[in-house]
């Protein structure tokens, strides 16, 4: 799913990606949604990182077999984190991954890819990512 400035369902699982200029965020009207937005839904995360939207595509997808990111100077396996974080199997193909020019750069509750550091890349503009699910009856995190 190509991701754009504001909200981005994603209906297969009943969650919001929103993504927002990190200084629009104090925007009364894009407030109002959070605010509105984080009371509905079950799991709310935000991050911050350094993206220049308008000259690059955002993408959310589902986890692929072999998935990997760096962040903290170390490539990661995304299978194995997902299972150090003992999330239940059925949840893990739910949760999207962010990515751009094929470079994963974020994943909802694990750090930011070092491509879009904000402390690495203090020239780039930011962005706010929120993701917003709602858990079914049977899901427990």
């Amino acid at each position: 799913i190509k991701l754009s400035l504001g909200e981005n369902i994603i209906d297969e699982d009943n969650s919001i990606i929103f993504v927002c200029e990190e200084k629009d965020e104090k925007n009364e009207e894009i407030s109002k949604y959070l605010i509105k937005n984080q009371n509905i839904y079950k799991i709310s995360i935000k991050a911050t990182i350094a993206f220049d939207i308008m000259n690059f595509s955002l993408f959310a997808r589902s986890k692929e077999d072999g998935d990997r990111y760096v962040y903290g100077n170390m490539t990661r396996s995304i299978k194995k984190l997902f299972s150090e974080k003992k999330l239940p199997i059925e949840y893990r193909a739910t949760i999207p991954i962010l990515e751009s020019d094929s470079n994963i750069l974020y994943i909802p509750g694990f750090p930011y890819a070092d491509l879009v550091s904000p402390k690495l890349n203090q020239g780039l503009p930011k962005i706010s990512i929120y993701y917003m699910k709602g858990l079914s009856q049977n899901e427990e995190i």
